[in-house]
Formats: structure tokens, C-alpha cells, sequence
């Protein structure tokens, strides 16, 4: 399932998003279903991939001018060789939202059965439903207008 840049799926099409259990880089758990009724940004990405590179200063922005409490933002760091060197990107790119290491790519898979190109994000609505999936780095303003119209839905 993939949409057009700046476009949502509509909710009565939306697929429920597969259970994701798993720790970041931090330690602490993360679970999908615990951080409902949040909207979710869940993007996939790699320290090799030049566009996520170019990608993470928005997504930072965006993470530093959220509600944490309306949004989460979660990076999936994906096929990197491992994952102090996963952590050691983000680090040196400043990167303060939250990251979990995926290097077999299963989360796609588990999400929904997505194959994820780099970079990718996948917009989890606030019934912890797929929302859209953007393939490609994702611009500033398509961001702010897909998650402010997920928030303006009722949970």
C-alpha cells in the first residue's frame, strides 16, 4: 500500500497496523498499541542512505515542535552493519527523537506487511491504523498537513 506525497488514506480504508514490541536504543520498551491515542511517525532510514540524510533535519524539527503528547516519532534505522554505529549517526546528527534498530527489516513486515524502501515513513493514525505510507524522503509541509489532519480526526 502506498499514496501520493500529501495524501492520506481514508479512514474507512485504513488497514489496522501490526503489533510492534520492541526496545530502543535506549533500553525502554516500545510497543505500538501502548502509544495510542497518539498519531505515529514511523521512519525507516540508514546512515549509507544520502536522502535520509538529507530527511532527518525535518523530522527533528518536526519532533522538536510536537506535542509528545498528540505525536510520536519513531526512527526505524535499518539495514546499517550495526547498531553502535546506527546510534553513532544519529548522535552526530543530533538526532533526539526516539530510534529502534532494525536490521533484519522486519517491522515493515510486522506493521503490515510493508516492503520499505529508504527512506520510508509510515503515518499510524489514532486508532493505531496505517494512515499512509511515503515512499522517499518526506518534505516539511507534507508532514505537518498529513499529521494535523490525523489530529483533527477524532480518536
Amino acid at each position: 500500500m502506498v499514496v501520493e506525497h500529501g495524501s492520506v488514506i481514508a479512514a474507512a480504508h485504513r488497514p489496522q497496523a501490526g503489533e510492534i514490541s520492541t526496545r530502543k536504543f535506549d533500553g525502554s520498551p516500545y510497543v505500538i498499541k501502548d502509544r495510542a491515542p497518539r498519531v505515529i511517525v514511523m521512519s525507516f532510514m540508514a546512515s549509507w542512505c544520502g536522502p535520509c540524510q538529507k530527511e532527518l533535519p525535518t523530522l527533528q524539527g518536526f519532533y522538536a515542535s510536537s506535542d509528545r503528547d498528540q505525536v510520536d516519532v519513531i526512527g526505524v534505522d535499518t539495514k546499517d552493519g550495526s547498531a553502535e554505529g546506527a546510534q553513532q549517526w544519529l548522535a552526530e546528527n543530533h538526532v533526539s527523537f526516539p530510534a529502534i534498530y532494525d536490521e533484519n527489516g522486519r517491522t515493515g513486515l510486522q506493521l503490515g506487511q510493508l516492503a520499505i524502501e529508504l527512506p520510508s515513513s509510515v503515518l499510524i493514525d489514532r486508532r493505531g491504523r496505517i494512515a499512509a505510507v511515503y515512499l522517499g524522503a518526506l518534505s516539511a509541509p507534507d508532514l505537518a498537513r498529513s499529521v494535523e489532519g490525523l489530529l483533527a480526526e477524532s480518536a
